[in-house]
């Protein structure tokens, strides 16, 4: 089995099974040692922001994208080439071109997760959504001149004011709700009634089939006892 080494190790080197090589170099140049520099790991703006401008006029949105591709920068930075190097000595005395290759291997997979779970996890935040909204209620809230409110130093009467019109609201909710239940309630009444006068019509159907069962009954003994 032979293992070739992948794109832009400077030349194909090739391991046999026995640990040879038929082509060796010297290690890669030192702008490839000190680390790999990510792509930008920037999200999809393509999909609707929910704001009046464009996902990718958003200065949060901007801001999320630098610092993802600055953190993994810093990270793609600390697994530089000589320490990986360094884990893998035997190997890499030996195949200098093979290591720095399968370094590279490495370093596009471990940047192709990072770029799969940033848009996995921006796609489950809504980020491209929510930060250019939350852009958009700051411009609005710069329009405004009505004053922001402030605490008045009264614990009791800035809670206060908060609950009220929620506890408000609710009261509604609940009256709103109890109307609902009593006019059910009442239509539940109404069709027990009219149940109930149902029932009792036919409680007075079967009296009189009753009746009329009995005197045809008697009817009939009358007559038994006329022919003897």
């Amino acid at each position: 089995m032979e293992l070739e080494s992948g794109e832009g190790s400077g030349s194909g080197v090739t391991v046999t099974p026995e640990g040879g090589r038929e082509t060796a170099e010297a290690a890669p140049p030192e702008g490839e040692r000190g680390g790999v520099t990510p792509p930008s790991v920037g999200l999809d703006s393509s999909s609707g922001s929910g704001a009046d401008t464009p996902a990718s006029d958003s200065k949060r949105l901007r801001l999320f994208k630098a610092a993802i591709d600055t953190t993994v920068e810093k990270l793609l930075e600390t697994a530089s080439f000589e320490r990986f190097a360094q884990c893998f000595q035997p190997v890499y005395k030996i195949q200098p071109q093979f290591t720095h290759s399968v370094y590279k291997q490495l370093i596009s997979q471990l940047q192709t997760s990072i770029q799969e779970e940033v848009s996995q996890i921006s796609e489950d935040g809504l980020f491209e959504r929510a930060l250019p909204k939350l852009d958009q209620l700051e411009r609005e809230s710069e329009a405004r001149t009505d004053p922001a409110w402030r605490p008045t130093g009264s614990p009791a009467v800035d809670l206060r004011t908060h609950l009220v019109p929620y506890l408000l609201q609710q009261r509604d909710y609940l009256r709103l709700k109890l109307k609902r239940a009593k006019e059910e309630n009442a239509a539940l009444a109404q069709s027990v009634l009219e149940g109930r006068s149902r029932v009792e019509s036919l409680v007075r159907v079967r009296d009189e089939q009753c009746q009329r069962w009995q005197q045809c009954t008697e009817l009939c003994r009358q007559f038994q006892l006329d022919e003897h």
